[in-house]
């Protein structure tokens, strides 16, 4: 239990230069609520996922029966449940078998389209893979977006727009709960309605700080306990939204003392003349959430699970259909096999990504191992192949131009000393763990990779960009800057702050952490050279920072129980910075990244 409790806290989101104070009393909240609930028997009856599709489930011929295994459920925020801060609780589940026949079998959530009957012994289909893109794009923007306010409040939130100079500020919707840009004029929104029952799906077109087209694309009931539609996801031709949608028609089922309705899949068309929402997944029991789209965009990869958000310790399942509601299919966990005598689970699986039309790779947290996965959907098996089994959570970053990933490589328990930079390829051959290439001995931490631009921290506390060339070896490198961090001696609570490559590949941001001596965000070329910005009289110092596209960023920076938003605009020389908004409550940058 303690040890479940001490891996989720080492599982941020985000790298920010926040105190750990805070979330350190968090997680002793975590211990007696844990007590309480063992003590009160506060859990109901076992809810095991429900679908319906064709799979491959790993039993034996005549032993189908499967165990209970409990796990502990940590969601990564309060805003789920009212009234509790990342609230804990025991469950079950039920496991697969782990014996290597083969059957086919069943679970209940069936595409809405009828599908011809699956025929397991059919051939895997034909896949043309398309070269990868060598250089990322530069994002063309008119307008910057963000939005004001905390959405667990009654009202929901307050989406702005100002032009890209960071000026003409307007106010464009109230009771915003969520916003997803679909380009650079068009943005959806889930919105409530002046009662507060309902949640929209708008479709807005803006120009010049007006709302010129809107359309409602869909409407549900709000749930009480999560959004009535929620997880957009809009796809790689921007022609159509993929979201969850809550099923008020099934039973509720218990979770954390609350009940909870499921959660549908569903699409709608991008456009302004009427709605033409349709489901894609129907969905009697549980939640489904992480929704992806395929790099072909022909489908989607999606999680299901019984539990809320992220957190550690509760297993999950990864799922696929195809655009048109049809090939519907398992593709796998929660069992992930056993390697070098260690059971690995995808408890839970995240951070999915395609990296080809039916490749899918994820990362997994077990409260022991943080191993990465690659799954091909055109093997037909119901187990991905592990990439790395361990590593620093954080640290994992897909290089797109060489197809390979780049980790902070640790030994095979959570208090194992680090190994240093390794990179491995998502096409290594063979069928076991891949052994992946050492890149740099003595690192700490990688902060971004783009193209075969890897950006990381050296074991001498000094930021690198480095070519990764495809085989893995190392091409040029170059020291961004002068920094000279300090190194935490424990590096499970080490804050190396953060840096980041411009979505074009053209220049370098970085955030040194709270605890380095210079605490002021500062751009470098990629030569190493520092790009200078003009005298501002605010300070340039903040929580996050963020590329809004390939010359702007926008930096948050706390002051006086408020937020500033600071735009920093490199396309001139010097840089401009401007005072984009100032609040009392969070404001938050929409991008497109």
């Amino acid at each position: 239990m303690m040890l479940s409790l001490f891996t989720a806290w080492l599982l941020p989101a985000k790298i920010t230069n926040k105190p750990g104070s805070v979330f350190r009393f968090g997680y002793i909240f975590f211990l007696l609520l844990i007590f309480c609930m063992n003590a009160c028997g506060s859990e109901s009856s076992p809810n095991n996922p429900v679908m319906t599709a064709e799979l491959l489930v790993r039993a034996t011929p005549t032993a189908l029966s499967s165990p209970t295994i409990s796990k502990l459920s940590i969601p990564a925020t309060s805003t789920n449940v009212p009234g509790f801060f990342a609230p804990v609780t025991m469950v079950s589940a039920t496991a697969q078998g782990s014996n290597s026949a083969l059957i086919t079998g069943t679970i209940t959530l069936s595409p809405v389209v009828s599908t011809p009957t699956p025929r397991p012994t059919e051939p895997a289909p034909t896949v043309t893979v398309q070269a990868p893109t060598q250089t990322p794009h530069p994002i063309a923007v008119n307008s910057i977006f963000y939005l004001k306010g905390d959405a667990s409040e009654t009202g929901g939130r307050e989406l702005w727009v100002a032009d890209p100079k960071g000026e003409n500020k307007k106010k464009l919707v109230e009771g915003v709960q969520s916003a997803v840009p679909v380009n650079d004029t068009q943005i959806l929104v889930t919105r409530l309605t002046g009662t507060g029952d309902k949640l929209q799906l708008k479709f807005l077109e803006i120009a010049d700080g007006v709302i010129t087209r809107q359309n409602v694309l869909d409407e549900q009931q709000n749930g009480s306990t999560r959004p009535g539609i929620s997880a957009l996801a809009v796809s790689l031709d921007k022609t159509a939204v993929a979201y969850t949608k809550i099923n008020f028609t099934a039973p509720t089922f218990t979770l954390f003392g609350f009940e909870f309705h499921p959660e549908e899949l569903w699409l709608a068309d991008l456009n302004f003349s009427g709605p033409a929402a349709r489901k894609l997944v129907n969905n009697s029991k549980d939640f489904i959430e992480d929704l992806h789209w395929s790099t072909d965009g022909n489908r989607l990869a999606f999680i299901h699970t019984f539990h809320a958000s992220t957190g550690a310790g509760y297993a999950t399942e990864i799922w696929s259909v195809d655009k048109d509601g049809t090939h519907l299919a398992y593709l796998t966990g929660p069992d992930e096999g056993t390697y070098q005598g260690e059971n690995f689970r995808a408890a839970p699986a995240t951070n999915l990504l395609w990296v080809g039309p039916t490749e899918l790779s994820f990362q997994s947290y077990d409260q022991v191992h943080f191993p990465l996965w690659i799954h091909d959907l055109t093997l037909g098996k119901d187990q991905a192949r592990p990439l790395s089994l361990n590593a620093d959570s954080r640290s994992y970053h897909y290089c797109e131009a060489v197809r390979r990933y780049a980790f902070i490589k640790r030994g095979p328990k959570y208090d194992s000393p680090y190994e240093g930079l390794f990179t491995v390829s998502v096409d290594e051959p063979g069928e076991g763990p891949a052994p992946g290439q050492l890149f740099d001995g003595g690192a700490k931490a990688v902060f971004d990779c783009k193209g075969d631009n890897l950006l990381y921290l050296d074991g001498k506390g000094q930021i690198i960009m480095a070519k990764l060339n495809k085989d893995g070896s190392v091409g040029t490198k170059v020291k961004i800057g002068n920094y000279q961090y300090s190194l935490a001696a424990d590096s499970f609570a080490a804050n190396y702050g953060s840096a980041s490559i411009a979505p074009d590949g053209g220049a370098v941001l970085v955030l040194p952490p709270t605890t380095n001596s210079d605490k002021t965000l500062t751009i470098f070329r990629l030569d190493g050279s520092n790009i200078s910005l003009q005298d501002a009289n605010f300070p340039l110092a903040g929580e996050t920072a963020d590329w809004y596209d390939a010359k702007r960023l926008v930096l948050s920076s706390p002051k006086q129980g408020g937020y500033l938003f600071v735009l920093v605009n490199i396309s001139t020389s010097p840089g401009t910075i401007t005072l984009l908004d100032s609040a009392l409550q969070k404001v938050v940058l929409i991008t497109q990244n």
